[in-house]
């Protein structure tokens, strides 16, 4: 009997002990390898630096590394391919160089980029010989096993038309879901600045300017003449996440400290009068990886842990943008955990006690004696066996509060 009760307090003991590990590791999230080919960026740290100043004007330093991408990667020419099939041979007009920027602190992810836009020599005297805007696309995908499901935003500074609200997409290529997210809800901070390149040198007040403003206000013109257009952007990382957990029915309860990101760039040449034409417009992809030499059962050998189903028609993938230190593990947070209520000991209420009444002529009841316990451990018995019922108990709650979670 002493063994049996040995046992099942070290059985005990042990449960008590693995419990909070088992809390540990879940509430620390999952450790995740960058997919098979995945360009991967590490942002410059500013903590305890001085911080970017959203203006439009991306100073030297600024933000640290800058990436430069010369050439974009050429996208079909019709929709819905242009969004995921590459066209290697596309004759269509392509859109100039672009630095990229990308940094944080403890509580903000720092984006900024600087188009050039392109000069054609191609003596075609109908149009104009340099492109008077980019119509731009931003997708930024926060669920790290699933890099099809990510926020779109589509801004054009320079047509008139830009989108109001964020898309959604969840893997379907062709059709983006509408959200009721609104620029400002997901920027904290965001101003664009795009003025005549032949004016870089000048002081901004002296520049011809054809687009300055914060996201929701910024004036919209085509370029008359070959510009730069410089974007900033912060964005609050608690806010963000908020953001996309409402729209991707996720629950993550902090910010991965990595993203899916590639930028759209779809270009704009007007013709030699000043009106537009789209003819000569190409679709462009930055920040992309050329998967199109793989075919279906390798693309989903590789792809299919990061929500790439079989038979997917893209070709791209996304740059993975990781904003910590580049020997950190890349982190999907843990699922929010549901705040328990607090146990509350029920009231007891004692009974009142009243005198039996008293028999005059009591008939004394029989002795019968108890049954003496065998080595004398009935007692420790009955002890032992409330302490299983209660690990047991617990152990069906914590099995239940997994399967909640």
């Amino acid at each position: 009997m002493k063994k049996l009760l040995s046992i099942m307090l070290v059985a005990i003991m042990l449960f008590a002990v693995a419990m909070p590990a088992v809390a540990a590791e879940e509430a620390e999230g999952t450790v995740i390898e960058p997919a098979k080919d995945m360009a991967v960026y590490y942002a410059n740290d500013l903590t305890g630096q001085t911080l970017p100043v959203i203006d439009g004007t991306i100073n030297p330093g600024e933000y640290g590394n800058v990436i430069t991408i010369a050439e974009p990667v050429p996208m079909a020419e019709t929709w819905p391919e242009y969004g995921y099939v590459i066209d290697l041979e596309s004759t269509r007009q392509r859109s100039g160089q672009i630095e990229f920027y990308f940094a944080y602190d403890e509580t903000s992810m720092y984006i900024a980029f600087k188009e050039y836009g392109a000069k054609y020599e191609d003596g075609n005297t109908a149009y104009n010989d340099f492109q008077s805007r980019s119509n731009y696309g931003f997708a930024y995908g926060f669920q790290l096993d699933d890099m099809t499901n990510y926020l779109s935003h589509g801004v054009t500074y320079g047509g008139g038309c830009w989108n109001k609200n964020f898309t959604f997409s969840d893997g379907k290529l062709s059709n983006f879901s509408s959200t009721e997210v609104a620029p400002d809800q997901f920027y904290s901070e965001l101003f664009v600045h795009k003025y005549k390149a032949d004016e870089a040198s000048l002081p901004e007040d002296e520049r011809t300017l054809w687009v300055y403003g914060d996201v929701l206000s910024a004036s919209n013109q085509n370029a008359s003449a070959q510009y730069i257009m410089e974007v900033e952007m912060r964005l609050d990382k608690q806010q963000v996440i908020e953001v996309f957990n409402s729209v991707a029915y996720t629950e993550y309860a902090e910010c991965p400290n990595a993203m899916y990101f590639m930028m759209s760039a779809n270009v704009f040449r007007l013709l030699a009068d000043g009106t537009t034409a789209t003819p000569l417009g190409g679709h462009n992809r930055y920040l992309v990886t050329d998967i199109s030499k793989y075919n279906d059962a390798q693309k989903t050998k590789f792809y299919m842990d990061y929500g790439m189903l079989p038979g997917s028609p893209s070709q791209i993938l996304p740059a993975l943008i990781v904003f910590d230190k580049q020997d950190a593990p890349i982190m999907i947070p843990a699922d929010k955990v549901e705040t328990e209520p607090e146990e509350t000991e029920p009231e007891v209420t004692e009974p009142e006690v009243t005198e039996a009444p008293t028999n005059e002529n009591p008939t004394e009841a029989p002795e019968i004696e108890a049954p003496a316990a065998e080595g004398g451990c009935g007692s420790s018995v009955a002890l032992a066996g409330i302490a299983l019922v209660a690990a047991l108990s617990t152990c069906t709650a914590f099995v239940a509060k997994k399967k909640e979670d």
